[in-house]
Order: structure tokens, then C-alpha cells, then sequence
């Protein structure tokens, strides 16, 4: 394969660009969630953070690390539960840092 993106790697950007986008536009509860339905994203989210708060107890001394964050819907989640958290993305479009002015180290 010659150097740089192939076809399948641009139509997998492509796909998660929109995702960014239309969690954008229309204000859904997550971009990854392939749920179209926002009453059923919704739900989903809600269990999946119930979930996750059942495993894990935060503390305001804990750091977070959120590893292919994304858009950073698990980092807003959990910033007001946690001292820090820090973010890492590849996809500089859809850093928090571009959405919700996070600070950047």
C-alpha cells in the first residue's frame, strides 16, 4: 500500500466526521451511539453511565485519563466528578479542547 490514507481509512474518517457533526447539529446525547432514535440514545447513555459509576467510585482527588476521547462526552461526564480529566485524541476536530474549550497542556 502506497503511503498515505487508504480508501477504507477515508471512509472510516468520513463516517465519524459526520457522527461528530450531527451530535453537533443536533444536540444528541452521544456522537458514537448509532442509536437515530434520541429518545433510545438517551437511555442508552444513562445506563451505560449508571453502569460505569457502579464499577468505578470517583473521588475529587482522582485524574482521569480518557483515551480516544473523541468528542468528549465521558469527559464532561466526569470533569465535575473528578479533580482533572485529561484527554487524548487523534482526531483533532473532534477534540474537546475545539468543543468545549477544555485547556490544553
Amino acid at each position: 500500500m502506497p503511503h498515505g490514507i487508504s480508501d477504507v481509512q477515508k471512509n472510516i474518517k468520513n463516517f465519524w466526521d459526520k457522527r461528530a457533526e450531527k451530535y453537533i447539529l443536533d444536540q444528541s446525547h452521544s456522537a458514537t451511539n448509532l442509536e437515530e432514535n434520541k429518545d433510545l440514545q438517551k437511555i442508552k447513555v444513562e445506563l451505560e453511565r449508571e453502569k460505569i459509576l457502579s464499577f468505578i467510585k470517583f473521588k475529587k482527588t482522582y485524574t482521569c485519563l480518557d483515551l480516544g476521547c473523541g468528542i468528549g462526552i465521558w469527559s464532561e461526564f466526569l470533569s465535575n466528578k473528578v479533580k482533572k480529566v485529561i484527554t487524548l485524541s487523534t482526531d483533532k476536530a473532534c477534540n474537546p479542547i475545539n468543543l468545549y474549550g477544555a485547556t490544553k497542556l
